[in-house]
């Protein structure tokens, strides 16, 4: 039996296990489109078990310490549904695939819903983007092959679990994050709105790192070091979440090998400018050095002309218009 396939963190929510479906019918797979319908009622009691009190009333102790008591809660019921999903597909990258594709057709939607409940939005893209890209990397490191339980060493083992161990707290996470987008679990309050990014964000990292403790390859080096999510530091504002001002690159993980001085060419930018509400006040604009190469009121379109440009870590802010404060995100 494979065991890589139970280190990756698919998010399976009611919502998106039947958009999965609804990708295998279109693509003439009936009976893996039926086998997911299956599952719907066996998600939706996790759902109720391991979700919901996340974010329930009235609730005990702090966010931190029901994360992490639900989430090791929700190791066997990932892993069983990791081992079904692997199991009805010819091969993990069909899986993968599949999946890869739902997650981008969901993506828009439920920003439109992060942004009317102020969760963030900008940086939950990045975070799914970011888990993508690492995917890919992983495959693309392990040449399409999977280690089998009979060549695994004692130090193998032992890597695999951290890894299992890394995604389910990284699934968990991401998992709460759309069910609350998709408005099957409470709510969060503003602190708790931060608390669960914050789990997210810190989760991917530990995701990552465990993965390149895993699988030692130029590929995945490469991925790790070229992340959005570090660069988007979270804040509470008017009961809501915001990207904040970017922290020095490199201090908030140095381990992923960003250069500190990678954004001072943009930040001098910026700091001669003192007027762009007089000319961009409601839009994101888009930095290249000591160039501005896009702008629009919509973030992703924004992304999008500066990613068809060739930048491919386009450095994104927000210019509030004169009387609102600033906020910004990368």
């Amino acid at each position: 039996m494979a065991t890589a396939p139970v280190g990756i963190a698919p998010v399976l929510t009611p919502y998106t296990l039947g958009a999965l479906a609804d990708t295998c019918e279109q693509d003439h797979l009936p009976e893996q489109a039926l086998f997911l319908r299956r599952l719907l009622p066996f998600v939706e009691d996790i759902v109720q078990k391991c979700f919901v009190p996340l974010l329930s009333q009235p609730r005990e102790g702090s966010f931190f310490g029901r994360f992490d008591k639900l989430s090791k809660d929700f190791e066997p019921f990932r892993l069983y549904l990791n081992t079904r999903l692997f199991n009805i597909f010819v091969t993990k990258e069909d899986v993968l695939s599949f999946y890869e594709q739902v997650l981008l057709d969901l993506l828009n939607p439920l920003m439109r819903t992060a942004r009317e409940m102020d969760m963030g939005p900008e940086l939950i893209s990045a975070i799914v983007r970011d888990y993508i890209k690492i995917v890919r990397a992983l495959f693309q490191a392990a040449g399409g092959t999977t280690i089998q339980n009979d060549e695994l060493t004692v130090e193998q083992l032992t890597k695999l679990v951290d890894w299992f161990h890394a995604a389910t707290r990284f699934d968990y996470a991401l998992t709460s994050v759309f069910l609350v987008l998709e408005k099957l679990i409470p709510a969060p309050a503003a602190n708790d709105k931060s608390a669960l990014l914050s789990a997210c964000k810190q989760a991917l990292f530990d995701f990552g790192q465990a993965m390149s403790r895993m699988v030692a390859h130029e590929s995945l080096s490469r991925a790790l070091s070229d992340l959005e999510t570090p660069h988007i530091k979270i804040k509470v504002e008017r009961n809501g979440i915001q990207p904040g001002a970017t922290p020095p690159v490199g201090q908030a993980r140095p381990e992923l090998g960003l250069d500190p001085s990678h954004r001072q060419m943009e930040m001098s930018w910026l700091a001669r400018h003192k007027d762009l509400a007089d000319f961009y006040g409601g839009q994101w604009i888009v930095l290249e050095k000591d160039e501005l190469v896009a702008n629009d009121t919509d973030y992703e379109k924004a992304r999008h002309i500066a990613t068809q440009k060739g930048i491919k870590r386009p450095f994104i802010i927000f210019v509030p218009f004169k009387e609102n404060g600033a906020f910004m995100g990368i």
